[in-house]
This record gives C-alpha cells, sequence and structure tokens, in this order.
C-alpha cells in the first residue's frame, strides 16, 4: 500500500513522476480532473470524459495507451505502434495527415 508525506494512503494511478491522482469516484472527479488537464496544457481539442460506467472504454479499450480520432461522428483513426516501437511521432505524423 502506498502512502503519499503525510502518510494518506494513494489510490489511484501514478501519472508520470510527479502526479498522483486519486481513483475518481464521481463524474464530477472526471471532469474537474479533464479541465484541469485542459487548463494546465492549454488543450484546445474538445475533450469528453467516459461516463462511470466506462462504456467507451469497454468498448474501444483506450487505456492506457491508445488514441482514437473521431470527425463528424466518424472513426476516423485508431494509433498503433509504429514499426520502430515509436508512439508519439508515429501517431503525430498519422493524425497530421487527417489535416494537411
Amino acid at each position: 500500500m502506498e502512502t503519499d508525506a503525510e502518510g494518506k494512503v494513494v489510490e489511484g494511478w501514478p501519472i508520470g513522476r510527479s502526479y498522483r491522482y486519486p481513483q475518481h469516484k464521481t463524474l464530477g472527479d472526471r471532469r474537474q480532473m479533464a479541465e484541469r488537464f485542459v487548463k494546465d496544457y492549454d488543450w484546445l481539442i474538445p475533450t469528453y470524459v467516459d461516463a462511470m460506467d466506462n462504456n467507451f472504454n469497454r468498448q474501444y479499450g483506450a487505456w492506457p495507451d491508445r488514441a482514437y480520432l473521431f470527425f463528424e461522428d466518424q472513426l476516423l483513426y485508431v494509433s498503433r505502434i509504429g514499426d520502430d516501437g515509436s508512439r508519439k511521432q508515429h501517431w503525430t505524423q498519422e493524425i497530421e495527415s487527417f489535416f494537411f
């Protein structure tokens, strides 16, 4: 069982080295975290949260490192790992191909 600096039990997933977020217990918790992400990263892309029943996650298996591109109610792109094992550059190139 992991604890924080104050000795409180840490629930949820470690994200990176400097953040530990508690497991979301309500839709409001999820919305609040999404709003924080949008603000912290100046995110301009419309962002949505899954319902508490995790229906989107069950249908698409989005955790932990899958990306999906929807446009005009159609699924255009599902991320995959590049032949060289890279993700970010590979995804960026494929997603940009839809817009440029």
